[in-house]
């Protein structure tokens, strides 16, 4: 009978550790691990977009999936210079030409770059870094045929590109190169201080969408202060100097039209080889596709004033993100906004929250414009998420480790039960032994 109550309370402790193990492991599968990702991998791959890419050879790639416009020069070993010192009142444009695959839904592009003054080793002089313009830009729009409008001569061709285009300014250079009217995402890289009551310090950043050209626009006169676009920052993003004394700064745009986030980063070769945030948010609107063809073209532009500097595009590696083995067609699914948000975290370290309903709202949004959308403040920061399985696992888990944890109550009562009734005959039987009286 003893060996029977030491094998009860053995059974009795391992129900007892297979219940907080269990929990613990059902716990992990749902949970965050220490540096605050999560624990399952992403079925989100990333895959390299080589005909929206920009690398050495350059002429090999430009000659076949690229625009170029204005007098920009060409070393296909070296760079692609838009605009160099010296070189007053030009402007350099390399835009995507849509040869290829230019459907890029969610996607990184890094464009690597250097922009270098005359002396870059010149003091600062006046309020900026040293005196140099105009600046560059790097869009991500629906529009390609603006290139080269030497193109539309007669009155006809001009009226149909301006229908097409929805009003872009033919010809127009303002915003770094590029039309000031010009749809898509637009960031701006500011050299040149225009305006004297502009209290933005230069070098700096300007991010911008434009989704109506005969509306909304960017106003190089007062240093983008005055755009009717809609800036997605409050202030303009100050840069470090080294963006303007020729050191490589690379640039780093993510978009996740699956939910509607945006993020950009940069990274200073002084800094070391690692990404510094400089803006990250949902979307009020999507960043928008050429409507015949569903494309987004990539495009980088420098501009020179009256002062000059050289622009070097030193590459553009672009690369889109989906589900591993998986048609395109599942990818427009709140399973797959999951699993996008499962990857930033994990990539990106970006932690992003979109919700069944908000994403419901942001499909409709995305098929109708005009639809109102409860949540289009560019300035909202994304609230921290939930982990992707930790509600459903958790249930489970709770409800598993209750079961368990009855069970072993029930099994250490039977078992204190039949002990104590075990201790009680036994101690009986002594006494009755200890009076000289038969066992009962």
């Amino acid at each position: 009978m003893k060996r029977d109550a030491l094998n009860q309370l053995g059974i009795v402790v391992g129900i007892v550790l297979l219940f907080f193990l269990g929990e613990a492991g059902i716990r992990s599968i749902g949970r965050e691990s220490e540096d605050g990702y999560y624990v399952r991998p992403s079925q989100v791959r990333r895959y390299i977009n080589e005909d929206a890419s920009l690398h050495i050879p350059f002429l090999d790639k430009l000659s076949k999936f690229w625009y170029v416009e204005g007098r920009p020069e060409i070393r296909n070993a070296d760079y692609v210079r838009l605009t160099k010192v010296g070189a007053p009142v030009e402007h350099g444009v390399v835009v995507s030409n849509g040869v290829g695959d230019n459907t890029i839904n969610d996607f990184e592009i890094v464009v690597k770059f250097r922009i270098t003054p005359k002396n870059k080793h010149a003091k600062k002089a006046g309020r900026g870094p040293t005196w140099m313009g105009d600046g560059m830009a790097i869009v991500i729009t629906p529009e390609k045929d603006f290139v080269n409008p030497s193109r539309y001569v007669s009155r006809y061709a001009k009226k149909q590109f301006d229908i097409n285009s929805g009003g872009v300014l033919l010809g127009n250079t303002e915003m770094m190169g590029f039309p000031r009217n010009l749809p898509g995402l637009n960031l701006v890289i500011d050299t040149f201080q225009n305006s004297k009551s502009s209290r933005a310090m230069i070098p700096f950043l300007d991010i911008m969408i434009n989704t109506s050209p005969r509306e909304q626009y960017y106003d190089a006169a007062t240093d983008g202060a005055a755009s009717t676009a809609m800036k997605l920052t409050q202030t303009p993003i100050r840069l470090k100097r080294s963006v303007v004394q020729g050191d490589v700064t690379e640039i780093r745009i993510i978009y996740m039209e699956s939910i509607n986030t945006v993020k950009v980063d940069v990274k200073y070769a002084q800094e070391g080889d690692y990404w510094i945030e400089l803006y990250q948010s949902r979307l009020p609107v999507p960043v928008p596709k050429n409507r015949r063809t569903g494309q987004r073209y990539i495009g980088i532009g420098g501009l020179t004033g009256e002062l000059t500097q050289t622009v070097d595009v030193l590459s553009v590696d672009t690369s889109e993100f989906h589900l591993k083995d998986q048609d395109e067609s599942s990818e427009d699914t709140y399973d797959y906004a999951k699993e996008v948000q499962l990857f930033l975290a994990q990539e990106f370290k970006q932690k992003v929250s979109l919700e069944e309903d908000e994403f419901q709202r942001w499909k409709i949004m995305k098929a109708q414009p005009n639809f109102a959308s409860s949540d289009t403040s560019p300035a909202s920061r994304p609230r921290k998420p939930r982990s992707l399985l930790r509600g459903g696992f958790c249930w489970l888990g709770k409800m598993m480790a209750l079961g368990i944890l009855i069970i072993a109550l029930y099994l250490a009562s039977v078992y204190i039960r039949v002990s104590a009734k075990h201790i009680s005959k036994t101690q009986r039987r002594r006494r009755a032994q200890s009076m000289g009286l038969l066992p009962m």
